[in-house]
Formats: structure tokens, sequence, C-alpha cells
């Protein structure tokens, strides 16, 4: 089993003088491969501190709690606990410091992947990407937003912290934290059957160099196709771990499923269903015209009259 990571400061923390708020582990434990990311929040003071220790507390628990034959859901079981150290860490870390736990808000998603089963725990905005040993591209997290688009950090607690285990063979994985994580997985394809941007994820995750030599030429490529392909644009802090094994890679399907998405429709759809958002909003405004009251000195049915035009 190979190992890949992309790690960098976004340029909005290079023109301040910032530092880079994401953090990432990896960690070998017998067969596992255990794999975090943290992504700190950028408006907390000190998200870097939180992100790198929750990442650390996390991955370093996992690794050290694993066992060889442990079945899916004691390994989820792990991963759990291992949440609940990294929450009471950074929470311990605040304390210590005398500031509000709120500073060192931060993500936190764990994998542990065996070379064929990928169990898992998310907090936050980052999320994991796998493809199948079938060859069929999945989004195995969602990104954990509350009602006003705000991201949930770890310090929400164990209500809103989510895990489980991928049902079929994982051939590969990775871990994309905010930024990177909506290019491979677009908003504008939250609402069809494929949800990965899959021409961009098999660049990334089929890979099958076994020789030592054609693994550091693949790297330093994949390395340069996240940081300057405008697929993967982004002005946040960039983390992506991917894990694989280039002697079991993933199967290849028809060339139609690796085909590009029609862009221009998905947009129209997407255009569609804020439309349709709207008027449903906005519904209420439109028929008030029944009461008798008024807006700014002009009647109701002339104010909505105006709403609707």
């Amino acid at each position: 089993m190979q190992r890949f990571c992309y790690h960098a400061r976004g340029i909005d923390h290079i023109e301040t003088g910032d530092p880079c708020q994401d953090a990432f582990l990896f960690a070998r434990c017998g067969r596992y491969i255990v794999f975090g990311g943290s992504d700190g929040a950028g408006s907390r003071k000190h998200s870097e501190r939180g992100s790198r220790l929750a990442v650390a507390s996390s991955v370093l628990y996992v690794a050290s709690h694993l066992t060889a034959d442990m079945t899916a859901s004691e390994v989820e079981d792990v991963i759990r606990a291992s949440f609940s150290v990294a929450y009471h860490a950074v929470a311990e870390l605040a304390r210590r410091n005398g500031e509000h736990p709120r500073e060192l808000d931060a993500t936190l998603c764990v994998g542990v992947w065996d070379g064929i089963r990928l169990s898992w725990g998310n907090a936050g905005d980052s999320g994991i990407v796998a493809v199948l040993a079938t060859g069929a591209y999945v989004q195995v997290t969602h990104q954990q937003h509350d009602a006003s688009g705000g991201m949930l950090p770890l310090r929400f607690g164990p209500d809103t912290w989510e895990f489980g285990t991928v049902a079929e063979p994982v051939a590969a994985a990775l871990i994309a934290t905010d930024g990177l994580f909506e290019c491979l997985c677009p908003p504008l394809m939250a609402n069809v059957d494929q949800p990965v941007y899959v021409p961009l994820a098999r660049e990334l995750m089929h890979r099958t160099e076994t020789n030592p030599g054609a693994w550091r030429a693949s790297a330093v490529y994949l390395r340069e196709l996240v940081r300057n392909d405008p697929r993967f644009h982004t002005v946040d802090d960039a983390t992506l771990l991917m894990v694989f094994d280039p002697e079991r890679p993933p199967a290849t399907l028809d060339d139609e499923y690796y085909a590009e998405p029609d862009w221009e429709a998905l947009r129209q759809a997407a255009a569609e269903r804020a439309r349709a958002a709207w008027e449903r909003a906005t519904r209420h405004v439109r028929h008030a015209g029944s009461e008798a009251w008024t807006l700014g000195g002009a009647s109701a049915d002339e104010s909505c009259a105006e709403v609707s035009s």
C-alpha cells in the first residue's frame, strides 16, 4: 500500500503572513493505514493549534488501539473514541491557554484502510472520496454545515460527528480539506446520481505505478496537478491525502463513465432549483394582498404586485 500527500498554505494566508491552518498525519498499524486531516477554521485566532492537536490525538489513538482481527463496527468504535480524545485534548489546550475552545475550532476527518475495507469518521466540511474495486467512484462523506452555511467543527460534539464503513471493497481513498473537496465533489453535482467529478478523481486515484521510480515521477506530476490545474483552484489552505495499492488498482469501466459532465445543463438545473426555492419562500408575500395592511404608504396589493413583477 502506498500513500500520497499534498499540503500547501492558501493564497490568502500567504498574503497576510498567517500560518497554514491545515494539519495531517499518516500512521501504520500492522495491515492498516490510518490517515487523517484537519482544517482549522479561518475565522478563529489559533485554529492551527486546534487542527494539529486534533488530528495528532485522533490518528495516534486509532493506530495504538487497532488489532488485526477487528470487525468493521469495532474499528468504527475506535475511531469514535479517538474523536472524543481529540475533543477533550483541544478543550484542555484552550483551558491551559485561558481562551475559549472556539478559538481552536477545526474539522477532523479520519480513515482506516487495510487495502480492502475503509472505515471513517468525520466532523466538519472536509471529506472522503473513494474508488471501489469495481471501478465506481463514490462520495463517502458529506460536508457538515448548519442552516446558515457555517461549518460544524469538532467542538460541536458527538451529536454532530459521523462514522461509517464503506460497504464494498475499496481500491483507493482520499481525504480532502474544504476547497479541494468541492473540486472533487462540486456543489453543482450534489443533486445528481454521481456527485463525484469522475474525470478529475480518476486522474488522481487510478494509480498503477509499481516501480519506485515511476511512482516518484507520478507523485511529482500529481503535486503539480493539484497546485496548478484550474480544476483544483482554491484560495484556501489545501490538504489532500491519498492511500492506494498500485498492485490492485480499480477496474476500468466504459469510456462513458469517465466523460466530462454537462456543466451547462448542471448550471441550468441549479438555477431552476434556486428559482423554485425562491418561489416557495416568497409565495406568502405575493398572496398577502388578502390582508388589509399597508407597506410604506402603499396598499398591500400594490406592494405585493411590485415584489412579484
